[in-house]
C-alpha cells in the first residue's frame, strides 16, 4: 500500500512539475510574441528608412553622372541603348548594322525588350547610370572592328538567349547558344573527335545516327548507352567522370578491372549528359535550323515550351528533322579539314618527290666518292 501511494504522489509531483513548466513556456511563448509585435513598426520604419536612403542615393549618382555626359538612347531589336551623346552616329550604325546582318529576320524577343546595353568605345570611360542590370561594352578606340561587332553581337545574343531560359525551355536546356556558334570547321572536329559508334557513324552519313548522337528523341538507358559506346568507351567514361558516392566505389572498380555490365549500371544510375555530342554541337544543329527557317524563326523556337528539342527544331526551320539534321551534317562534311596532301598544288607534290629522289642520289657511292 505504501508504494501505491508512494507511486501516487511521484506521478502527482510529476505532472504537477509538467503543467508548472507548460504554463512557463507558455508565458515565455507570449512575451516573445509581444515582444515581436512591439519590434514590427520599427522593422517597417528601418525598411522605409533604407528605401529612401537608397532612391536618394541612386538619384544623386544619376544627377552626377548626368552632369558629366551627356547619354544617348536609342533601341535596337527592342533593348536600350545607351552610349555618350558623342558616340551617338556610330554607335548607332554599328548595332544597327549588326542587327541587320545577324538577328533582323528572326523575330521578336521578348528578353531582348527587357535588356540595356551600355555601349563606349573611347580612353576615358564616361559614367552611364542604369537602374537595374545591364549589359556593358566597354572597348578601347584601337579595338578592331571585328572584335567590335563581335562584342555587340555577343551582347546581343546573350540577351536573346534568356528567351530559351525563363522559364527554362527543353531545347534550351539541350542546347548552347545557337546565335554565337562555333565555326563548322570547328564543330566538325569536335564530332570527329568523339569517341562514339554514333559519332562515327553519322560521319559515316547515317542521318538517325546523327539524330541519336545529338541527343534527339533518345533516353538515357543502359541500352541507349550501349548503342552510343563501344565497351572500350563506356569504360573510358566512368574512369574520367561521374559523379560516384562511396556506395558505388566496387562497381567502379569492377567496370575499371573489365567488367562491361558493372559499367553500363554506373553509367546509367548516376548523373551525368552521356550523350556523346555536346551542347555547342547541338548549338550548331540549332543554329543551321534557324537559318532554314527564316523569318520569325526565333520566335517559333521559342514559342511553346511544352515542344520536345525535336519538336522546336522542327517548328523553328519548318522542316522534318531527318532533313534538318542531313543538311546541317552535309554542311559539316563541307567543312572538313583537308589532308596536307591535298592542301599542296601539284607542282608542289612534284618539288617534295625531286627533294626525295635527289636525296637518294646524294647515298649513292658515286656522290660519296665524289
Amino acid at each position: 500500500m505504501s508504494r501505491l501511494v508512494g507511486l501516487c504522489l511521484a506521478l502527482g509531483s510529476f505532472w504537477l512539475s509538467a503543467a508548472s513548466a507548460h504554463g512557463q513556456a507558455t508565458e515565455a511563448v507570449e512575451e516573445l510574441r509581444a515582444v515581436r509585435d512591439s519590434l514590427r513598426p520599427l522593422l517597417e520604419q528601418a525598411r522605409s528608412a533604407l528605401e529612401a536612403r537608397t532612391t536618394r542615393a541612386q538619384a544623386a549618382q544619376r544627377a552626377a553622372a548626368a552632369a558629366l555626359a551627356k547619354v544617348d538612347t536609342s533601341y535596337v531589336g527592342g533593348a536600350m541603348v545607351l552610349t555618350p551623346i558623342e558616340q551617338r552616329e556610330a554607335t548607332r550604325a554599328l548595332f544597327d548594322e549588326v542587327w541587320s546582318e545577324s538577328f533582323s529576320e528572326l523575330g521578336e524577343s521578348p528578353a531582348l525588350s527587357r535588356s540595356v546595353i551600355v555601349f563606349q568605345q573611347s580612353d576615358e570611360t564616361k559614367p552611364i547610370y542604369v537602374d537595374g542590370a545591364a549589359h556593358r561594352l566597354i572597348l578601347k578606340p584601337w579595338t578592331s572592328r571585328a572584335r567590335v561587332v563581335e562584342s555587340v553581337r555577343n551582347a546581343i545574343a546573350g540577351a536573346m538567349i534568356h528567351d530559351l531560359s525563363e522559364p527554362p525551355l527543353s531545347v534550351g536546356r539541350w542546347s548552347g547558344n545557337p546565335l554565337v556558334p562555333e565555326p563548322m570547321d570547328a564543330v566538325y572536329r569536335r564530332v570527329a573527335t568523339t569517341r562514339s559508334d554514333a559519332s562515327r557513324a553519322c560521319l559515316g552519313g547515317e542521318i538517325s545516327e546523327c539524330e541519336s548522337a545529338l541527343g534527339l528523341g533518345t533516353s538515357r538507358t543502359v541500352e541507349q548507352i550501349r548503342a552510343w559506346y563501344a565497351p572500350d568507351e563506356r569504360r573510358a567514361l566512368v574512369e574520367t567522370g561521374g559523379n560516384y558516392d562511396r556506395t558505388a566505389l566496387p562497381q567502379r572498380r569492377a567496370c575499371i578491372d573489365g567488367s562491361v555490365d558493372a559499367c553500363d549500371g554506373l553509367l546509367a544510375r548516376f548523373t551525368g549528359d552521356w550523350t556523346p555530342l555536346d551542347r555547342t554541337v547541338r548549338a550548331s544543329l540549332l543554329s543551321h535550323a534557324l537559318e532554314q527557317g527564316g523569318e520569325d524563326a526565333w520566335t517559333r523556337l521559342a514559342e511553346d515550351p511544352d515542344m520536345t528539342p525535336t519538336e522546336a527544331i522542327e517548328h523553328a526551320a519548318r522542316l522534318p528533322i531527318d532533313e534538318v539534321v542531313a543538311g546541317w551534317r552535309d554542311r559539316l562534311i563541307e567543312h572538313r579539314p583537308q589532308s596536307f596532301a591535298s592542301l599542296l598544288p601539284r607542282s608542289g607534290l612534284g618539288l617534295v618527290w625531286s627533294l626525295f629522289f635527289a636525296a637518294l642520289a646524294m647515298r649513292s657511292t658515286r656522290w660519296r666518292l665524289g
